[in-house]
């Protein structure tokens, strides 16, 4: 880009489309990897709402934990919100909702993940990984936007 020129409209193109479609792509994957198998317990696989109910009852949580296990169900309908939002023109509380679900999404996945395996039951890969790529995206679309954000608006005055 020259300075003193206004940014070529398929570079600003580019810049508007690519943080919500990455968001959009790691938001499903989130939703998806919840339902994948987190946790195995014996010959039973259990997707990660499975897994939190099971911690639930087996383990008594209380506290902050026994919490977030109890919202963990609202982590799809957070990320169905935050693409409506983003869709209805709403793009900054959509980009909020959206970092908040990579954020819940992306803890509980490096949480299952650091867990050991007992003689009871041990963390399969593939659900707690696809979530996580999943927040990774939405993490990297939410940084995007925001320095889309602060560096367009400079570029424009240049």
């Amino acid at each position: 880009m020259v300075i003193g020129h206004a940014a070529p409209h398929g570079e600003r193109r580019a810049e508007a489309v690519i943080p919500p479609v990455l968001g959009a792509i790691g938001l499903v994957a989130i939703v998806i990897g919840t339902f994948l198998p987190w946790l195995r317990s014996g010959t039973q696989d259990r997707n990660s709402y499975q897994a939190g109910g099971a911690v639930r009852r087996l383990l008594g949580t209380t506290g902050v934990i026994d919490h977030m296990l109890g919202l963990w169900p609202l982590i799809g309908i957070a990320c169905a919100a935050a693409i409506a939002l983003f869709l209805f023109g709403l793009r900054t509380f959509g980009t909020i909702v959206a970092g908040l679900s990579a954020l819940a999404a992306g803890a509980a996945s490096v949480g299952a993940l650091a867990t050991t395996a007992t003689n009871l039951a041990e963390v399969t890969l593939i659900g707690p990984l696809v979530t996580l790529l999943g927040a990774t995206l939405v993490a990297l679309a939410v940084l995007l936007r925001a320095l889309s954000a602060v560096v367009l608006p400079r570029r424009m005055e240049e």
